[in-house]
């Protein structure tokens, strides 16, 4: 066995033999898929997480050659000798303390954000230890997922009272989104509420824009750009996207996409209007494909070379528990290759999308962009290899990629002929795709747990839940989709916590499943009232939501979850209305 696994792996093995490990639990962790030792984690150390209802694989991964699966390397060098289920912290290197470590058990290393007086920016918070806290929690889970300024320039003017690239406005917006990645804020899941620290950030960021006159500001375009991620988290896509719109003809009218031909412009500003400008340039085509719709801009801006513009994607510094040192995310790497990928993504938009009177996708249409996809796939850097991938957003970037290749070969899943220019089926492909999505959500699991605030789980979690409820459905032996539909209900239930939207979807597809599937699943669930419909329908009034339920691209329309939900609990909608 240890001759036909990599070296890495092959040594790892190795070390556990040498540790006294059991050999039978080595050699189950090994052909079982068990990602509890793969993760290196500890039973007993806080730093792990159990998959619910079933901690190993179903058997479908336990027999996938994935190279997701060969980058796991089952070793614990950091368990005692004498008590091998003691993790010790201490003897791992800071270099090493992410591999280790879940993303949320560091903290941000940021001497600028250190010494701003956070208070002044704001009316509504006079109290810095929290606003602190609110801040760090933004630029370690939030913009980390949604680049939407440049951070040092931010946090700069921040500290220094400096308005040239920072306002109240985008303060107010900043605060109110980092609300729901605050564990210590006290209902943070009820935007409706006016009694919510995040309702009340919100309310005085849009007062403000309301104020805002004269010439347009850049910081104006963040600002809208944060509200609108913040408003998708409350399930009102609709009201949100009226903001990216203004946000976008905002950048128009001010040249912003034409930024890097601007010569006479000082360094920073060039840096801070590119950033903004290919933010804004991903997340409208992103948010434009949800709502089936072409995207508002066209062609994207040039992308300055992290070798030669290391400052342009900015850093996030982090330090783990028992480390003296700060390690670099390397988070300009991610920055880069989501920009390339979104780039791509924005064209595939473009074709589906277009103003024509029947929209298809075609095969080969599916294959050229699936070549562009896997070019880029192919070209990542080092550091976001599958066999190095570790944190939250590197993850996230490799589950996005997949996703989407699912998406474009949905269609195709009938086809059994192998493609000429890429050796596989389209069912090949797309149960592959599929297969890896997933993978990629149980090793984001296993390491970070979902407890913490995360807006990109709201996109893949539903298309996960609705798959495996509806295999759930149709299969006798259904215990690895059960399993798989537990999982996914688990992260709705701990989303739900963060923001409204992750609540909603999960009663929609509790109100779907077998009682006894339900009851289950009830085992891990913290939410209540879950198989009551009168539950869903007293919240209907709170939900706007147009995100779809599912991306077929070969359909004009497609369900979202308001749609949804309404005939699970077989209630006419214009009685809602």
């Amino acid at each position: 066995m240890m001759r036909e696994k990599p070296e890495d792996i092959a040594l790892a093995i190795f070390r556990r033999v040498r540790t006294g490990a059991d050999l039978e639990a080595i050699l189950n962790a090994v052909e079982g898929g068990d990602l509890l030792m793969q993760l290196h984690l500890a039973p007993s150390s806080p730093f792990h997480y159990t998959i619910p209802n079933r901690s190993a694989l179903p058997g479908i991964f336990a027999k996938t050659k994935s190279v997701y699966m060969d980058s796991l390397v089952f070793e614990a060098p950091y368990l005692s000798p004498e008590s091998p289920q003691t993790f010790d912290a201490r003897l791992i290197s800071y270099l090493e303390a992410p591999k280790y470590m879940p993303y949320h058990s560091a903290r941000l290393v940021e001497p600028l954000l250190d010494c701003a007086t956070i208070s002044l920016w704001t009316n509504v918070c006079t109290d810095e230890p929290l606003l602190h806290s609110l801040m760090e929690a933004y630029f370690m889970h939030i913009y980390s997922a949604f680049p939407f300024f440049h951070k040092e320039c931010f946090l700069r003017g921040l500290g220094s009272v400096s308005r040239r690239f920072c306002s109240s406005l985008l303060v107010n917006a900043v605060l109110a989104h980092a609300c729901h990645a605050t564990p210590t804020v006290a209902y943070r899941n009820e935007h409706w509420n006016p009694q919510t620290l995040g309702y009340m950030f919100l309310a005085e960021a849009r007062r403000l824009l309301e104020l805002e006159t004269g010439r347009p500001k850049i910081t104006t375009i963040q600002a809208m750009l944060v509200m609108n991620i913040t408003m998708n988290d409350h399930g009102v896509e609709g009201a949100a996207y009226q903001y990216l719109t203004k946000a976008v003809g905002l950048a128009y009218l001010m040249g912003l996409f034409n930024s890097a031909s601007e010569q006479e412009a000082d360094q920073d500003v060039k840096v801070v209007y590119e950033v903004t400008a290919w933010a804004l340039f991903a997340w409208q085509g992103i948010m434009s494909s949800m709502l089936q719709q072409s995207p508002l801009v066209k062609q994207p801006p040039q992308i300055p070379h992290p070798a030669e513009f290391p400052f342009w994607y900015g850093d996030i510094q982090l330090r783990y528990p028992s480390s003296q040192e700060p390690v670099s995310a390397k988070y300009h790497q991610t920055f880069k290759a989501y920009l390339e990928f979104w780039t791509i993504f924005n064209d595939i938009a473009l074709f589906l999308f277009r103003p024509v009177q029947v929209r298809s996708l075609y095969l080969g249409q599916a294959v050229e962009f699936y070549l562009r996809l896997r070019s880029w796939f192919d070209g990542l850097p080092d550091d976001l290899h599958p066999g190095k991938i570790v944190l939250p957003f590197q993850l996230r970037l490799h589950i996005q990629y997949w996703a989407l290749v699912t998406d474009l070969f949905k269609p195709f899943t009938g086809w059994d002929d192998p493609t000429k220019s890429l050796g596989q089926t389209p069912s090949e492909i797309y149960a592959d795709a599929r297969r890896n999505q997933e993978l990629l959500l149980r090793i984001y699991y296993l390491r970070h747990g979902t407890e913490t605030h995360d807006s990109w789980l709201s996109m893949f979690l539903p298309r996960l839940g609705f798959l495996a409820l509806q295999e759930v459905a149709s299969s006798s032996d259904n215990g690895g989709s059960l399993a798989t539909l537990i999982l996914a209900l688990t992260s709705l239930d701990n989303q739900g916590k963060c923001y409204f939207k992750a609540e909603f979807t999960l009663r929609t597809i509790c109100a779907q499943m077998r009682s006894r599937d339900l009851e289950t699943f009830k085992q891990f669930a913290t939410f209540q009232d879950l198989d009551v419909p009168q539950a869903i329908a007293s919240r209907l009034g709170l939900i706007k939501s147009s995100w779809p339920v599912n991306m077929d691209f070969t359909k004009e329309e497609r369900k979202n979850i308001r749609d949804v939900a309404v005939e699970a609990i077989g209630m006419n909608l214009m009685d809602d209305e």
